[in-house]
């Protein structure tokens, strides 16, 4: 099947395409700060906070690569990928298609000449289909949309795709809810192979199937990789998947990419702690090893609202402690957890009224009667707060914390609390080579020369 006619002549460099200079030479695809920021249409007296769901990612796809973008749910990755396609209009940044053609300058002409060398597959086969469409047309629409006219040929190119996905040419006439979530997926990579693309963008390509049928399509997109020559960007939030077919991994948090780097080098020298828990709560065949993974405490921040300096120091278990202290690491995470607690307006002054009406129901006495250390003491073990931390310094400025949330004053108690700052709160961090190569980057302070480092800490 010769398509190479949907390509038409090479576009000529412009003014605006120029090769940026830290583009590798065998780049196809590459990001430069980009970012995606939706109006949350909610703010003080009116004003908009915009929701910073891709902000300043930059990265590069190899010609032939898979590369790999994995993160939690809501860290940004399908925006990330809708936006660097512009399916969604990108609030900053630049994309870079082969190295000079900045695709955020195309025209729509341009951008609909050069949906025939990008293509996508999105995270749900049911929803991006046409329920009033045939399959064949489904396919074939893209073919229709860049010019080919002859209905036959576009239904001979239909058929042809049809089988080589492992599908039957018969079916082509049939309707999206005929079947499966496996054939459906099966159904979109040929629809976005119809064009003959360069680079297809497969965003959870996956997720919504059945193991079995997961491998079964897994197979088929690395034989047709390799069959039509295709590089593949592909999104996930399962490291398994990640793992199986990609060459390189980038690791996203909260909008940002926080490590990048060859697959296997990533998952067996993780540099970044977040990649470390990630590559932890992968599922081992081990009874022994069960309950083993790193516990991430607390959740994702607000993306409208993000964490200052690294976005990730509010649930790190490896978040520096200020030079003073010197305190178990899982210690100092469980104060600092509890400060955020305070100062987030998790822990308020109704909250802790309701701890003391509950403490005068068990005692059978009048709220106002509760004795200040029986309150004091129940608030701290319902943080599972320590003791005694091994500074005498920490200790009373604890005591003076829970004496001060024990009065109702929450913001006070916080303040008591200041001395447990993390500099990871003020300094974002910059990516920094971590691997034998320049290939292998991750964004931590740990890994400066100016702190300990990672593996030095002892992550539960």
């Amino acid at each position: 099947m010769n398509l190479d006619f949907l390509r038409g002549r090479k576009e000529s460099a412009t003014d605006e395409d120029h090769r940026v200079d830290d583009i590798p030479e065998d780049a196809i695809f590459s990001v430069r700060g980009l970012q995606k920021y939706f109006d949350s249409g909610s703010g003080f007296l009116g004003e908009s906070t915009p929701v910073r769901a891709v902000d300043g990612v930059s990265f590069d796809v190899r010609e032939g690569e898979t590369l790999g973008i994995v993160g939690e749910s809501g860290c940004g990755k399908s925006t990330l990928a809708q936006t660097m396609i512009r399916l969604q209009e990108p609030t900053a940044g630049s994309v870079y298609w082969k190295g000079d053609q900045d695709v955020t300058g195309f025209d729509d002409a341009r951008l609909k000449r050069w949906r025939r060398e990008i293509q996508m597959m999105f995270q749900d086969p049911s929803s991006s289909f046409d329920p009033r469409m045939s399959i064949g047309d489904s396919i074939t629409e893209p073919l229709r949309v860049q010019g080919l006219r002859e209905s036959a040929h576009r239904r001979e190119i239909a058929e042809d795709l049809l089988e080589r996905v492992g599908m039957s040419a018969g079916h082509i006439d049939a309707y999206p809810h005929e079947f499966s979530g496996g054939q459906k997926q099966r159904i979109a990579l040929a629809r976005a192979l119809a064009v003959n693309p360069d680079m297809i963008v497969a965003d959870e390509p996956v997720s919504a199937l059945d193991v079995s049928i997961q491998s079964e399509v897994l197979g088929l997109i690395d034989r047709l990789q390799e069959e039509f020559g295709l590089t593949m960007c592909i999104i996930s939030h399962d490291l398994g998947v990640i793992r199986e077919v990609c060459d390189r991994v980038a690791v996203m948090y909260l909008g940002e990419i926080v490590e990048i780097g060859p697959t296997e080098e990533v998952f067996t020298s993780t540099a970044h702690p977040y990649t470390k828990a990630l590559v932890s709560s992968i599922p081992v065949p081990d009874p022994t090893q069960r309950g083993d993974g790193i516990e991430l405490h607390g959740d994702v921040p607000d993306p409208s609202n993000p964490p200052t300096g690294c976005r990730f120091h509010t649930r790190c278990p490896a978040v520096v402690q200020p030079s003073e202290l010197d305190l178990d690491q899982q210690t100092y995470v469980r104060l600092l957890q509890f400060t955020k607690r305070l100062t987030r307006g998790i822990v308020t002054e109704e909250s802790v009224e309701g701890v003391r009406e509950l403490l005068a129901e068990q005692q059978g006495i009048d709220p106002s009667d509760v004795p200040r250390e029986d309150l004091v003491e129940e608030l701290r073990e319902e943080d599972d707060l320590p003791e005694r931390t091994g500074s005498t310094r920490v200790d009373s400025a604890l005591r003076d914390a829970l004496a001060e949330l024990a009065d109702g004053n929450v913001a006070a108690a916080a303040d008591e609390l200041s001395l447990l700052a993390t500099p990871c709160a003020s300094e974002a961090p910059e990516a920094v080579d971590v691997g034998e190569t320049d290939d292998h980057t991750a964004s931590c302070l740990r890994l400066t020369s100016d702190y300990e480092s990672v593996e030095a800490v002892e992550l539960e």
